[in-house]
């Protein structure tokens, strides 16, 4: 094992090869081609926690004014930030996934009057349902209907072709230097901040196991824990 450390490898890949070889001499073990299965005296490999990153919820909001009052100022023109505000309006509010984002058709999934939106699969293979307040609502269906009157995709590009899974990712590392998917940790992160339930919180992010929404949870003590020490009372 210390040879795999010698190649420079990640905790994360060092544990997958050394879970095939374990699963390899067990199988030699138990077919007797092996007298001894060597794997059990190989130390367990610790994987360090991933450190959950988050768009702040003040970050999110000023960029979004941002968008449309100085569009240029990421080189976009009016038309796509227009776009792209709603795309990071849409996904900070629902949560969802970008593959259930990029898959939504408007006519068939969102209910205009409520906000309700129906994701036929989400991770799992289970369906599911993402809910936008109403003023987005009432923003998102008169930009989409006056753009794409006979859309069957939510988002499209400035070729006017279904927007690509690149171009979405891209839309959040331009504004916010961070992935699409931290957007999802945003909500989940505000919303904990908010006392809103962790078992909640989960359902509305799809999560099967609350474990996976505990990482959140988490951080949202540290950063309170990180306040305190340097805004409390008696810290100078």
């Amino acid at each position: 094992m210390d040879s795999l450390y010698l190649r420079e490898l990640n905790p994360s890949s060092i544990k997958i090869y050394m879970t095939y070889l374990g699963g390899f001499f067990k199988f030699l073990y138990r077919n007797d081609l092996v007298t001894e299965d060597p794997s059990r005296k190989t130390p367990r490999v610790k994987v360090p926690k991933k450190e959950v990153i988050y768009i702040p919820h003040d970050e999110i909001i000023k960029e979004l004014d941002e968008m449309l009052k100085n569009p240029k100022m990421k080189g976009s023109s009016y038309e796509i930030a227009l776009r792209d505000y709603f795309i990071v309006r849409v996904g900070y509010v629902t949560g969802w996934r970008q593959s259930e984002s990029l898959a939504c058709n408007p006519d068939e999934d969102i209910d205009w009057d409520t906000g309700e939106i129906h994701i036929p699969r989400r991770k799992g293979g289970k369906e599911g349902y993402v809910f936008m307040d109403q003023d987005t609502t009432r923003k998102l269906k008169l930009w989409y209907f006056s753009k794409y009157p006979n859309g069957k995709h939510l988002w499209y590009s400035r070729q006017g072709k279904p927007l690509s899974p690149c171009a979405y990712y891209c839309v959040f590392k331009k504004y916010f230097n961070k992935g699409s998917h931290r957007i999802r940790a945003s909500l989940a992160t505000y919303l904990i901040s908010q006392d809103v339930g962790i078992k909640d919180v989960a359902d509305l992010l799809g999560h099967e196991n609350v474990a996976s929404t505990m990482r959140y949870a988490a951080k949202v003590k540290t950063r309170i824990k990180d306040i305190h020490d340097h805004k409390n009372p008696f810290s100078n």
